[in-house]
């Protein structure tokens, strides 16, 4: 009996180290990543060095696709070394001055693949575009009414290299003058945004670059401040109007990085549903219905305007495009309506449904906006 307390002691010692191992896992292991809601700040996809207020900028739908979004955090740590993202940021945080503006000229090269255009552009800090060069899907994905995400990153995969190597060679600067690099992380196609990822990474680690992570709603609502010639840029705060495939959103911009949501859709994005009613007219596309509607009459097809419903006190700027889909999907059964007039009368009672809303955020905030800007891929 009297060695049994050391045999306890010796016991306690290796279960203690054994121990260790484990719980120096635990504590370096990162939390589980969530996707992010329609809530999540837009600058917490990517830490960025700016301090930043809740935003509308979300990943909740797009390019009217199946395909799960994959958050862009995730995006960036699978694919992106942290370190070269921070170095990134503090490469050109180094280049702004005070007021914003930069007190030396960079160069940049862009590669955007969050749906089914593969994009590259070289930028310069002063906003002369040097070099630009696209591809463009459109004849894959016509015969399936919308974007087939398989299909979409095989030929972003297919021609992303060429369309870097094109719009290089296209600016005249070599791959040594160009300063950073930068990729769309999302929102988007996760398939699609990996090929661009995986291209940027690539890029990075062989020509020593630093990486800065784009986020594609804020990318399109910040162009309209890139400096053009003879061309004044807007001042904060202003009212963002963003119109794409995937999103529908009025958004209080009021710096880089600080933005509210004002009003989003309900169900379907416009370009979603531009698509799906070009599918009942059997047209390829939303672009394909709106060159349809130049020749039909917009009167023609009775629609009545979404959310109208209730007094005007209670009303909020929001965006529903479902019902007025199927009243449209009706008007077309009856078979009294020609292509033409069908695909008229919907655009017009959705850039006017689109337009009421605007006009109520407006009177609704009593923030004074410098103006309006419309951006997206469907403005």
């Amino acid at each position: 009996f009297s060695t049994t307390p050391l045999y306890f002691f010796c016991f306690f010692c290796l279960l203690l180290a054994s121990s260790i191992p484990f719980f120096f896992f635990l504590m370096i292991r990162r939390p589980p990543r969530s996707p992010l809601s329609s809530s999540s700040a837009a600058s917490d996809v990517y830490k960025r060095q700016v301090s930043t207020q809740s935003t509308g900028l979300c990943e909740s739908r797009s390019c009217n696709s199946s395909s799960a979004l994959l958050p862009a955090r995730q995006l960036l740590a699978d694919f992106v070394p942290t370190m070269l993202v921070r170095r990134a940021l503090m490469t050109v945080g180094t280049m702004r001055n005070a007021g914003g503006r930069c007190s030396s000229s960079f160069t940049v090269l862009g590669i955007e693949t969050s749906c089914d255009d593969t994009g590259v552009a070289v930028v310069r800090s002063d906003g002369a575009i040097l070099g630009e060069a696209l591809s463009g899907q459109s004849e894959i994905h016509a015969e399936w009414g919308g974007i087939v995400p398989r299909l979409a990153a095989k030929a972003h995969e297919d021609q992303l290299d060429g369309v870097i190597q094109a719009a290089v060679e296209r600016s005249g600067v070599s791959m040594s003058e160009i300063d950073v690099v930068a990729a769309t992380t999302g929102p988007g196609l996760a398939l699609c945004l990996k090929i661009g990822l995986v291209a940027a990474r690539s890029i990075v680690a062989e020509h020593k670059k630093p990486f800065v992570a784009v986020n594609h709603l804020e990318a399109h609502i910040l162009t309209c401040r890139m400096p053009q010639p003879n061309m004044e840029q807007p001042q904060f705060p202003f009212l963002g109007m963003l119109v794409s495939g995937g999103h529908t959103q009025l958004v209080a911009v009021r710096g880089v990085g600080r933005y509210e949501l004002i009003g989003e859709t309900l169900d379907d994005a416009a370009g979603e549903a531009f698509d799906k009613v070009a599918r009942m007219v059997n047209v390829d596309g939303g672009a394909s219905l709106s060159k349809l509607a130049e020749t039909g009459d917009p009167h023609k097809l009775a629609l009545k305007l979404p959310l109208l419903k209730g007094p005007k006190s209670e009303r909020r700027p929001q965006f529903s495009f479902s019902g007025l889909k199927t009243a449209v999907l009706r008007g077309v059964e009856t078979g009294d309506y020609s292509p033409a007039d069908v695909a008229a009368s919907f655009q017009h009672t959705a850039v006017q449904h689109i337009a009421l809303q605007l006009d109520m955020a407006l009177k609704q905030t009593r923030e004074r906006f410098s103006c309006v800007v419309l951006s997206g891929g469907c403005a």
